[in-house]
């Protein structure tokens, strides 16, 4: 028990010693995570302004006659209770002329001398934000256009497929980004518990000689880099931090007219996960750097 609490100790001494290569290991890590958050934030945005483009969120399905309240109910709970459909309303003749009006008053007279109601009888569905699936919506998209009485469907054309294919893209990016970090953080922190190794083998090896278990050299080694991925993930956040709100502030006071949003900063379980994966992933490149010197029992 002492010569494991000693081994403890010793790794945060250790962060004394040589406080160069520990602070360029944690000062790399620091910017992996920062364009990792940065990344992710950038993603989210871009996201988050997609989804604002409501015009991409609807599909307006025509019918050729009224329908009555049975009709409705019907058409609602055959073609509208789908995972991506969040919202889904019959719109009357009458019902959308008086939307029409309560848009464009001007045209109140215009629509009077026609003698009669141009607007037809349809659905109007709301597109859930969580779209992941392009070729199941297409299909259904599809299905409504074979429907009897139904003159015509808005969906957007090209443009909403698109617009799911982008979104698509981000969230693949956004793996593809956290995969690519991690495999960096893997060597990054695996070469240095190996010069920190170098540094202190004949430490290492008195230990070994008076019995040390194969625990009792990994602890503080692991500890070590757990230290690595806590510091750095947490200056990443830091300095992310400061970067978004000097980045809202600039906005805020040069593009005030223009974006009618201000950007936000990742959700405190976000940067909890974030903080959890960088010390994971240092824990872990560190593991296999330990587990090869154990296993070669000789690092020169």
């Amino acid at each position: 028990m002492k010569a494991h609490l000693y081994l403890i100790i010793s790794s945060f001494r250790r962060m004394q010693e040589n406080p160069r290569q520990h602070f360029l290991a944690i000062f790399t890590i620091t910017i992996c995570f920062f364009l990792v958050g940065s990344g992710l934030m950038g993603f989210y945005q871009i996201k988050r302004s997609l989804n604002q483009m409501k015009h991409l969120q609807w599909v307006y399905v025509y019918i050729d006659t009224p329908l009555d309240q049975h009709q409705q109910s019907n058409f609602i709970n055959q073609h509208c209770a789908k995972k991506w459909v969040d919202l889904c309303r019959y719109v009357s003749a009458e019902k959308a002329k008086k939307l029409f009006l309560g848009q464009y008053p001007d045209m109140k007279s215009s629509l009077q001398a026609l003698g009669e109601n141009p607007f037809p009888v349809s659905f109007e569905i709301r597109l859930a934000e969580n779209l992941d699936d392009r070729d199941q919506l297409q299909d259904w998209l599809n299905q409504l256009k074979k429907i009897n009485g139904v003159s015509e469907v808005d969906d957007g054309g090209q443009w909403l497929s698109q617009w799911i294919d982008l979104i698509l893209f981000l969230d693949a990016m956004t793996y593809v980004l956290m995969i690519l970090v991690g495999i960096m953080i893997l060597g990054l922190v695996s070469n240095t518990i190996r010069l920190l190794m170098f540094s202190k083998k004949d430490e290492i090896g008195i230990l070994q000689l008076v019995g040390a278990t194969p625990s009792m050299i990994r602890t503080p080694l692991l500890l070590n880099a757990a230290l690595y991925g806590l510091l750095g993930s947490m200056l990443a956040l830091v300095f992310l931090y400061i970067g978004y709100l000097r980045l809202n502030h600039y906005i805020s006071t040069n593009f005030s007219a223009l974006l009618s949003h201000s950007f936000m900063f990742m959700s405190v379980f976000d940067q909890v996960l974030l903080v959890l994966i960088a010390i994971a992933v240092s824990v872990v490149g560190a593991w296999f750097s330990v587990e090869r010197y154990l296993a070669s029992k000789d690092i020169s």
